[in-house]
């Protein structure tokens, strides 16, 4: 008998990343939504997150025949949902900084050829800094040096909100 069950678990996570806004919202509305329906038909000694990962379709099998209401999603679309919400936790739990890491990184996107523009002498950048705001930066063709880079970061160093002038910042290779 275990304490903490992984179906608990796998809704606060699924809160939790909704209020520190690392999943949308409507999203993990979704998400809770369909695991909370599916979670209620799982038996105590199937209740590991590995174990409703190998055996998602009988379980939701099961869960269809007893299923008396109607569900606002089609089975693929659950079975999605609560695979991703599994998979997530497992990830997370494992390793949590890998995983947010993991997340805000599909939520950057890197820069495509609709924001770049070249020509034999320069490369210009615009990168989306804000939903309501992007920086263009205009570029070498032939890329910057470390150093460059370093001065590049040092003009804009002072146009950051919430700095301290007090403090300076260490760069690689220059102790």
């Amino acid at each position: 008998m275990s304490l903490i069950r992984d179906t608990e678990e796998v809704i606060k996570f699924l809160q939790f990343a909704s209020r520190e806004t690392m999943i949308d919202a409507t999203s993990v509305e979704s998400k809770v939504s369909a695991c909370q329906s599916f979670f209620r038909h799982i038996l105590e000694e199937e209740d590991h997150v590995d174990y409703m990962l190998a055996n998602l379709d009988s379980l939701l099998a099961r869960e269809a025949h007893s299923e008396q209401s109607l569900s606002c999603f089609t089975r693929e679309e659950k079975k999605d949902l609560i695979r991703c919400s599994l998979e997530d936790y497992r990830a997370w739990s494992s390793d949590p900084f890998g995983w947010e890491r993991k997340i805000h990184q599909k939520n950057v996107t890197p820069p495509n050829e609709d924001r770049i523009t070249t020509n034999s002498k320069k490369r210009v950048l615009q990168l989306p800094i804000r939903d309501d705001f992007s920086v263009e930066v205009s570029l070498p063709a032939e890329g910057l040096s470390i150093d460059e880079f370093q001065r590049l970061g040092m003009f804009l160093y002072p146009y950051c909100k919430g700095i301290s002038f007090g403090t300076s910042i260490p760069w690689p290779g220059k102790e």
